[in-house]
């Protein structure tokens, strides 16, 4: 499986342990088991590279955890998490922003594309939190802008249309739409990326940072990593002829 070897013979398992621990969750018992392959349901999930599952009922949950170190940073995991779920039930118009560009003057990736745009004000919400000491609503906060960011990646420029057409797989985030694993792993790299720029500029603010400058810094940073991300990305789609119509 590319990151850990199986045993095809009578042992029928795999002989070591997930390398990625990122993939533990303290409230799903199934992942607690570093030998099995996508918590045993291999049905309702993906694991392309042999590091973490991708797929499943939310694909933004397991993009997220595959991202957040375990345990150690200044939010909980699980807040982090928790608000990224939620960003899934905002509503298909003005209230989600977070899903589609829906700036069409402004390409993918952009600081103008309006997931980048509602990623960074949540990024800059969540550190607003972290100023005022709310540190279980800035994880959610954080978790909001991460569905922005990594929708940046997953969807690239595909409309509405699209994302639900036959042209690709049904569904842009289905497991056979094209280049699905390339665009996971991107949406996740980034995932990581945001994640970091925001636990440097919440310890600035704790340290005593003005809250004002930092903020200003990190929602920069987030923008150019979400550049550099989309366009990595679509070149690699491009490459590997795996790029979805629109993207």
């Amino acid at each position: 499986m590319l990151a850990r070897y199986y045993g095809q013979g009578s042992m029928l398992r795999f002989l070591s342990v997930d390398s990625s621990s990122k993939s533990i969750d303290s409230f799903d018992p199934q992942s607690w088991n570093r030998y099995s392959y996508v918590g045993n349901n291999p049905i309702k999930y993906l694991d392309p590279n042999g590091k973490f599952k991708i797929k499943g009922e939310y694909s933004h949950q397991n993009l997220t955890r595959a991202a957040l170190p375990a345990s150690g940073g200044i939010v909980n995991r699980n807040d982090v998490v928790s608000g990224n779920i939620s960003a899934e039930f905002h509503g298909g118009g003005p209230g989600r922003p977070n899903h589609l560009n829906t700036n069409g003057n402004a390409s993918a990736g952009s600081s103008e594309d309006t997931r980048v745009k509602h990623g960074t004000a949540k990024l800059g919400e969540a550190l607003d939190k972290v100023a005022s000491g709310d540190l279980g609503g800035a994880g959610k906060a954080l978790g909001d802008s991460l569905h922005s960011f990594q929708d940046t990646v997953g969807h690239g420029n595909v409309t509405r249309d699209q994302h639900y057409s036959d042209a690709n797989g049904g569904n842009v985030d289905s497991s056979g739409s094209p280049g699905i694993e390339t665009r996971a792993e991107g949406a996740t790299a980034l995932s990581s990326k945001i994640s970091e720029i925001f636990e440097a500029a919440a310890a600035a603010i704790q340290a005593g940072a003005d809250p004002s400058t930092v903020k200003a810094e990190a929602g920069a940073k987030a923008q150019q990593a979400a550049q550099d991300a989309y366009q990595a990305t679509k070149t690699k789609l491009e490459q590997s002829g795996k790029k979805p119509k629109g993207y």
